[in-house]
């Protein structure tokens, strides 16, 4: 009887506790949920500058925060990156999402180009104006496909790629 009587405590403290955890490991305006709910893409870049001409000043992301990690960052694991390198980081939000892609400047250590055939992942972004953001594409000289468009009889949407100044395939859509 004391043991189912320990183990139900024990079972209400752990649960008490990670409840604790989740409500002070969140942001402002942050929820919990328990479907799949995509965070952010983080991106390796070897010019935050140079990328935030493209992701800011043409897609229109705002930057939330832009910061130094520190040595101890975990970024420096997930992308096997050597401690000797620095990393500088700006988080980017849409107008109605919060930290939607991360960029990381690595400096000190050489970044490989992405592979340009076939091109191993890209991101999809909507945009109100097709037109103005790839003729600012272009003005960059930033590598990037003819436009297509699609006309169907639930959607329609013209849609278009380039090459971000280190090789990572965006695609943007602009819906008709």
């Amino acid at each position: 009887m004391k043991s189912t009587y320990l183990n139900k405590i024990t079972s209400f403290f752990f649960f008490f506790m990670l409840m604790i955890n989740m409500a002070f490991s969140q942001e402002e305006g942050d929820t919990i949920t328990r479907e799949v709910h995509l965070q952010r893409s983080s991106i390796l870049v070897s010019n935050l500058d140079k990328s935030l001409q493209v992701y800011r000043d043409i897609l229109g992301f705002k930057v939330a925060a832009i910061a130094e990690s520190d040595s101890t960052s975990y970024a420096y694991t997930v992308f096997n990156i050597p401690k000797t390198a620095k990393i500088r980081m700006a988080t980017l939000n849409s107008t109605d999402q919060k930290r939607i892609i991360n960029l990381k400047e690595v400096t000190g250590v050489k970044l490989p180009k992405p592979p340009l055939k076939p091109y191993m992942s890209t991101v999809l972004i909507r945009v109100d104006n097709i037109e103005v953001i790839m003729e600012k594409i272009k003005d960059l000289g930033l590598k990037h496909t003819r436009q297509h468009v699609v006309k169907g009889s639930r959607i329609s949407y013209k849609e278009q790629a380039f090459v971000d100044p280190d090789g990572h395939l965006v695609a943007v859509y602009q819906l008709l």
